[in-house]
């Protein structure tokens, strides 16, 4: 039979932990192991998994906060599965998920790894303008338009959408809670370094896509993705990556490969940056590189955009600032700065925020990076991720259309 290892690194998140764990205790599939990485919590984490009781549940603790990547790779050498999935502490899978999966491992003999769509569960609160419990559709991907089967993804297709990514470009989401992996894959990849990069998804995706021999998508979500206000996601849905860079402890790494003088704008840019440079670094023969130009000016429209904020001044650009910048684009973007602030500055107090609203406006071309955004909602006013498990199963999207869209539309409470 088939093991199934299911990692969950967490901290100080017992009351989502427990949400996750029950969705695979629900499951109706026996042969699994659940792996808790515990990243130095202090509540009471350690007394609930230990009230558990389950010899499938196994639990390991940092004695210090370590990174978001450190803790990852943690969890994955607890693990001892033929297939592996990473799920955070505050998603879930949905029902039937490791039954479906097994039927996809046989019917394709044994695929390195398995994608399939999935769902983004919001808790009150955490997406600006949604202020009850939201599920929607986690992105959509590409590769998957027009399926209604499971079928094996051309390695055309896969290297599309990793040169998407060299480009700052997201044609597919990258959360590793949406793919399957072989423990085959694993080990040919090397188990100690599978994550890599402050962004260990970013990397991980992108290189199963290049390294596996044979992968399935599947046209079905399986997994539920949590996004709380202790998570990464509310920091990025509410415009404070730099927040969420402390909350993941990633200042160092990023500080080790930008330096002090870094390119100011989006942190959340760099991280990215870093994830496609290790990639590099993993797989030598890419001939893929990351589209630095276009990085630039992503992170140059980023900071651009402050002006668009009341009170806000563009911060001097230091000579650091400019060092990664050719000349050209620093005379055009240098010029666009100075009449963004002087067209600011000339308007008349009554006509201030309008100029600012045009100067966002303008800036947010510039800092146009594509990435999935906000989907419509399929049931609103979901209060938890227990919610989720209980009321939403895969076979209400037996009948999905492209967008996602299903029978869930029509089950508004």
């Amino acid at each position: 039979m088939t093991k199934f290892s299911v990692l969950v690194p967490t901290r100080n998140r017992v009351e989502y932990l427990r949400q996750a764990v029950e969705s695979v205790l629900c499951q109706d599939y026996v042969d699994w192991e659940v792996c808790i990485a515990d990243n130095a919590s202090s509540d009471s984490t350690l007394e609930w998994v230990e009230g558990l009781d389950d010899p499938r549940i196994l639990y390991s603790r940092a004695e210090q906060l370590i990174p978001v990547t450190d803790n990852w790779n943690r969890s994955l050498s607890m693990s001892s599965g033929d297939y592996v999935v990473m799920l955070g502490d505050d998603d879930a899978i949905l029902r039937g998920y490791f039954t479906r999966h097994k039927q996809v491992i046989d019917e394709f003999g044994e695929p390195d790894a398995i994608y399939s769509k999935g769902l983004l569960y919001s808790y009150p609160g955490v997406i600006p303008g949604r202020p009850t419990g939201a599920l929607q559709v986690c992105g959509v991907a590409s590769f998957m338009n027009g399926e209604r089967a499971p079928r094996l993804m051309a390695m055309g297709e896969r290297k599309t959408a990793v040169a998407d990514a060299f480009r700052f470009r997201m044609s597919y989401p990258f959360n590793m809670q949406l793919v399957l992996v072989s423990r085959k894959l694993i080990t040919r990849l090397g188990e100690s370094g599978f994550f890599q990069s402050p962004y260990p998804d970013y990397f991980a995706m992108n290189r199963v896509l290049l390294e596996a021999d044979r992968m399935v998508k599947l046209p079905v979500p399986l997994v539920a993705v949590g996004a709380t206000k202790k998570s990464f996601g509310y920091f990025y849905f509410n415009g404070a990556v730099s927040d969420g860079v402390e909350f993941l402890q990633n200042g160092p790494a990023l500080a080790a490969r930008t330096g002090t003088d870094r390119v100011a704008g989006s942190e959340h840019l760099d991280s990215w940056l870093c994830a496609l440079e290790a990639l590099l670094a993993a797989c030598p023969k890419l001939s893929a590189v990351p589209d630095y130009r276009r990085y630039r000016r992503l992170q140059f429209g980023t900071l651009l955009r402050q002006l668009g904020r009341e009170d806000m001044r563009l911060p001097r650009l230091s000579s650091g600032f400019w060092a990664e910048y050719r000349t050209a684009e620093r005379i055009g973007y240098s010029a666009i700065a100075a009449t963004a602030a002087l067209a600011i500055a000339a308007s008349p107090r009554s006509l201030r925020r309008q100029t600012r609203r045009i100067v966002a406006r303008v800036a947010r071309q510039l800092a146009r990076e594509t990435t999935w955004s906000a989907q419509p909602e399929l049931v609103s006013g979901l209060q938890s991720m227990s919610e989720v498990i209980a009321r939403v199963s895969p076979a209400d999207f037996s009948d999905s259309d492209e967008s996602g869209r299903s029978r869930l539309d029509a089950a508004q409470p």
